[in-house]
């Protein structure tokens, strides 16, 4: 189970939107986030999009292979893809599969929030 917050309520001139994670994903909500977080990509066009990891639990590889494919769609757009603030077991997933040399990971979310505004 999973639940997916939006932190900040975009504004036009915002420079991100945050994103926030709690609980486990995995192959029995992964379709459901695909279309949720297409919707951000879709419908608002701002050069970052944040996924503040802090309070999720678990991935599944099908959820780390959307984030890559996320990642050069939004590259694509000259838009990026930042994780930030992952538990230790999310964070070693990620690392271990390579993702961190492909989407860039920000440890302190409020300094790298402050660093673009």
């Amino acid at each position: 189970m999973y639940e997916l917050i939006e932190v900040n309520k975009p504004v036009h001139s915002d420079p991100y939107v945050l994103l926030q994670f709690k609980g486990e994903i995995d192959n029995t909500c992964i379709n459901e986030i695909q279309k949720k977080i297409d919707k951000y990509v879709l419908d608002l066009h701002v050069p970052n999009l944040v996924f503040d990891l802090k309070y999720l639990s678990y991935v599944n590889s099908q959820y780390v292979g959307y984030l890559i494919s996320l990642s050069e769609k939004l590259l694509n757009n000259k838009q990026k893809l930042v994780l930030s603030q992952a538990q230790p077991q999310v964070y070693d997933i990620f690392d271990n599969l390579g993702v961190f040399e492909l989407i860039e990971y920000q440890k302190d979310l409020d300094v790298f929030i402050k660093s673009l505004i």
